[in-house]
């Protein structure tokens, strides 16, 4: 059904000049965007009644063939009198019925937005339900948002839709096999990136921490040489740097857990500079110490701790890595003089 455009002048005649120019005052700072502007929401125009939340207050217009009435449970109205929030809902709903009229003159796209527009959010619902539900996987991801939006998440089942994810097939024999494979991760992430994330920092950054085990797994039986995994990598780093600066503990703690983590990174998905996962400054300090207490186990095991990350623990890679890693440091702070131990080192082979 169109919606009647009303006319500034019909809108004085109905509230007054006072209350037009309060109402009228209102909608131009909402579209604005001042800070003092009011929030519409669950707007809604049917068989010619608007109504709509206009900040805290709830507002509702009829229309007739000739005239309109408002109203309004703020004060200045007090559920009878045409007030300055009826004003705003008129010049709110005349903006969203010239939207409305203008989609619907265009191509075929437009036509169908303007359509759906004028629909009520419970037909709208159940439409775009019976749409998902032939899609398997749209369905899938309508479920994982459902699932996400639970004030209460399953860490638990959210750990084991990543298992079974990143399990590998058996019929990754092209790259546009694999491709595809890497993009029901991405998917998953994708909506896992929009979730309220960050409600419970220690329980996801573990869940984060086990997908780049489990890809780091899969990378040591699959051809990703078109780094397939790239988009996936993208959202799991950018979610472990946000939840790095949200979990609690210690600047020491967080600099260890962080550089026993990244030395079991064998491809690397952390980046190549696992400082930027370190906001704190005394946090960097205590990372690239630990990597320094390493290399000097490196060059002097007999001397070494017998520890997790001593120079019989460590794997020739993860030598190489905490040799590159100091390399790079210190050729960022200008020492070059202290880097040729650590070129020898790579250069042994």
């Amino acid at each position: 059904m169109t919606q009647a455009l009303i006319s500034h002048e019909q809108l004085i005649k109905t509230a007054g000049q006072t209350r037009f120019d309060q109402g009228l005052m209102l909608f131009n700072q909402s579209s604005t965007n001042s800070h003092q502007t009011l929030t519409v929401s669950d707007f809604h125009y049917k068989n010619k009644l608007a109504r709509a939340n206009i900040g805290q207050f709830v507002v509702n217009i009829h229309y007739h063939s000739e005239t309109i009435e408002g109203s309004c449970n703020c004060p200045d109205s007090d559920g009878f009198d045409f007030c300055q929030h009826c004003v705003f809902l008129v010049l709110h709903a005349n903006k969203n019925a010239q939207q409305i009229n203008a989609l619907s003159k265009g191509p075929d796209k437009s036509k169908i937005l303007a359509y759906l527009l004028t629909q009520d959010k419970q037909t709208l619902a159940k439409q775009c339900l019976e749409l998902i539900e032939k899609d398997a996987d749209q369905f899938k991801r309508f479920v994982l948002k459902a699932f996400l939006n639970n004030e209460t998440i399953d860490y638990s089942l959210l750990k084991t839709q990543i298992t079974d994810l990143t399990r590998k097939p058996d019929n990754l024999f092209s790259q546009r096999q694999v491709k595809l494979f890497f993009s029901k991760i991405d998917l998953f992430l994708g909506e896992l990136s929009l979730s309220n994330y960050l409600n419970a920092p220690e329980k996801m950054i573990k869940l984060i921490e086990y997908a780049f085990q489990r890809i780091n797994h899969l990378l040591n039986s699959i051809d990703d040489s078109n780094i397939q995994r790239q988009s996936c990598i993208e959202k799991l780093q950018l979610m472990y740097e946000q939840l790095m600066t949200e979990i609690s503990g210690r600047p020491d703690t967080k600099a260890k857990h962080l550089y026993n983590f990244w030395l079991n990174d064998t491809h690397a998905l952390l980046g190549q500079d696992p400082e930027l996962y370190l906001t704190q400054e005394n946090c960097r300090t205590k990372f690239k110490d630990l990597a320094k207490t390493s290399w000097k186990n490196i060059q002097n095991p007999e001397k070494g701790l017998v520890t997790k990350t001593s120079p019989k623990a460590l794997t020739e890679e993860q030598k190489d890595k905490i040799a590159r890693y100091l390399l790079e440091t210190f050729i960022q702070t200008g020492e070059h003089d202290k880097t040729q131990p650590f070129r020898d080192f790579l250069t042994r082979h």
